[in-house]
């Protein structure tokens, strides 16, 4: 599995994404995130539209565990609908949108 693995990372390579992206990362590496790669992991090289990124309350083992599995949920659904809402597929505006969280875009 690992030399499958690696061989695929090594044949891919990576497009710009015309859109946004939003990173729900795990605190692994501090509030800057990966020493090498940034808050953003590297996605901002990648995504033309920018990146929102968002740190959250657990560890990468913990995040789909129980009451941390039903926040992310959450957060997803968040992100979801004020996606849906930037391209015109709700009824309310973008700024409409609130988040249940009480989390400011970052």
């Amino acid at each position: 599995f690992a030399e499958t693995h690696w061989r695929a990372l090594m044949a891919h390579s990576a497009r710009v994404f015309p859109g946004h992206v939003v990173l729900l990362r795990v605190p692994r590496f501090g509030p800057d995130g990966h020493p090498s790669m940034g808050i953003d992991y590297g996605w901002g090289q990648l995504a033309a539209g920018g990146v929102t990124t968002e740190e959250l309350p657990c560890t990468h083992a913990e995040f789909l565990e129980g009451a941390n599995a039903g926040f992310v949920a959450q957060r997803f659904g968040y992100h979801l609908e004020r996606a849906r809402q930037a391209v015109g597929l709700g009824g309310s505006t973008q700024a409409d949108v609130e988040d249940p969280a009480g989390r400011s875009e970052s």
